[in-house]
């Protein structure tokens, strides 16, 4: 996948398997895309989604996922861990079918899995919300996230 320019990204670092919850990053990924039209933002949140759950479920933290525009009709989407194992597990059936092209970037200690998909707006562009506090919190079903303004 070619990198885009920084200021293209939006990226979201995961620290553990479950840090923030899963429901944090769903709405962070939610926020990010929300400047696409729907199907594009529903295509890239499944990928997303998709993409992180097999990293996680490979207990290979830390994780970075990253949106990005790479070009006015393309968006990638990119999850960073540590395990260089190849996975061809159920959740990158979904990534083939809903990506223009997917791959797998292996290195000695790590891997980057990405996707590419098409954006039907030439606006293409990414919200960049800000990264969960470590203070996003699970509690009888609810989930919150603090921003800055909520540090001690």
């Amino acid at each position: 996948m070619i990198r885009p320019p920084r200021e293209e990204n939006a990226t979201l670092v995961l620290p553990t398997e479950h840090d923030p919850p899963a429901e944090v990053v769903a709405a962070w990924i939610l926020r990010a895309l929300s400047e696409l039209p729907a199907p594009a933002r529903l295509r890239a949140a499944v990928v997303a989604h998709e993409l992180l759950t097999a990293a996680r479920r490979r207990r290979s933290a830390p994780y970075v996922l990253r949106l990005a525009t790479l070009d006015r009709r393309t968006l990638g989407v990119s999850v960073d861990d540590c395990d260089p194992e190849p996975d061809d597990g159920p959740n990158l059936v979904l990534v083939d079918g809903l990506s223009t092209r997917w791959g797998v970037e292996r290195r000695r200690r790590a891997r980057t899995t990405w996707a590419e998909l098409a954006v039907e707006s030439p606006r293409g562009q990414l919200s960049r919300p800000d990264q969960p506090s470590p203070r996003a919190t699970r509690g009888g079903g609810r989930h919150a996230v603090t921003g800055p303004s909520d540090v001690d």
